[in-house]
């Protein structure tokens, strides 16, 4: 008589099967989770940086028109936090290229997290009447890298323009990240010049 002998799984086998898979499990969830976070903090940083070039870009555009002469300057940083440019552009949007005429110029105005919007940055184009917001999470580091804006040689000087995308809450590069305008050599200012000199 023969006895058949069938192989079956036993029970510290299943055991150690079932451990293994667990591990493989929340491995693969854990994995999903950091990729999940990095994801949504590149989105948040993203979304500042956004904020800064396209205020950068919007600088640029308005400074690149700037003309005036010395009794009626193109570009005026008086004031604090405020940039003045004036454009020699008639009320259809052409060029007139009449220095001396400054009765239709355009006046394009910027505001630096000034008066009821602290951490916005304000822009018009009809000298003051009507504002458009660019940005609510402009910050002032504060001393020694505060913000200033100044006319140097007839053109904008930007020093220190940072963004953080809560401005009321502190620095935080996952959940509340920074963007300044610091470049590779850690210099925190940039340069805007009209392509029609203007003297202040």
């Amino acid at each position: 008589m023969q006895v058949s002998l069938k192989k079956s799984v036993t029970l510290v086998e299943l055991l150690i099967s079932i451990t293994l898979l667990g591990i493989i499990v929340l491995g693969a969830v854990a994995f999903h989770l950091a990729g999940e976070r990095f994801l949504s903090s590149s989105e948040r940083k993203v979304q500042v940086l956004n904020d800064l070039t396209f205020i950068l870009q919007h600088l640029h555009k308005n400074v690149l028109s700037g003309t005036g002469d010395y009794n009626n300057p193109g570009i005026d940083a008086s004031a604090a936090r405020v940039l003045v440019i004036r454009q020699d552009i008639d009320a259809a949007g052409n060029p007139n290229f009449t220095p001396a005429d400054y009765t239709d110029d355009r006046i394009a105005v910027y505001t630096f997290g000034i008066a009821a919007s602290p951490n916005s940055i304000m822009f018009s184009d009809d000298d003051g009447t009507t504002w458009e917001e660019l940005t609510r999470c402009f910050i002032d580091l504060g001393a020694p890298n505060a913000f200033a804006v100044n006319v140097i040689d007839g053109g904008v000087e930007i020093t220190n323009l940072a963004l953080r995308l809560n401005p009321a809450s502190s620095k935080n590069d996952s959940t509340n990240p920074e963007v300044t305008t610091r470049d590779t050599g850690g210099n925190r200012t940039v340069y805007y010049y009209p392509l029609i000199h203007s003297w202040q």
